[in-house]
């Protein structure tokens, strides 16, 4: 929806991640153990020249309800749309990693991340990041 509408501001983004994460290897490659359940929810507003361009209130909360779990959109002052989103998953499983200076990456996504005493911070990279923009921070 963003590359339809790249004017969206999005406000009000919250979330949780809950569970494990259990790193093994050294030397810039190893094994991760994944078991974390997330929440992720937020607000994003629609202008009145990408409402236009992307039809009704109803029909961009469908598009977006394809991607969230929930997805409620109403009219909005001057013609846009505004809808809140709500997210949650599960990730379990397990996989390999390689570290390459402050990124680390999966063979499929890539994230920037930094480690300080027992905290560690990351956010994915690229356009398609299912929660673009977001730091996450996990405590040992």
């Amino acid at each position: 929806m963003t590359a339809a509408c790249p004017t969206a501001t999005f406000s009000n983004i919250a979330g949780t991640v809950r569970g494990t994460l259990g790193f093994t290897g050294s030397a810039g490659a190893g094994a991760i153990n994944r078991n974390v359940t997330w929440t992720l929810g937020g607000t994003i507003d629609f202008p009145q020249l990408c409402r236009q361009n992307l039809g009704s209130c109803a029909l961009i909360e469908q598009a977006l309800a394809a991607a969230f779990l929930t997805a409620t959109c109403s009219n909005s002052a001057g013609g846009g749309c505004s809808c809140a989103l709500n997210n949650n998953d599960t990730d379990t499983g397990a996989g390999s990693y390689t570290t390459d200076g402050g990124l680390l990456s999966n063979g499929t996504r890539t994230f920037e991340y930094c480690v300080q005493s027992n905290t560690l911070r990351y956010r994915e990279l690229g356009n398609m990041a299912p929660e673009r923009g977001v730091v996450g921070t996990v405590q040992r």
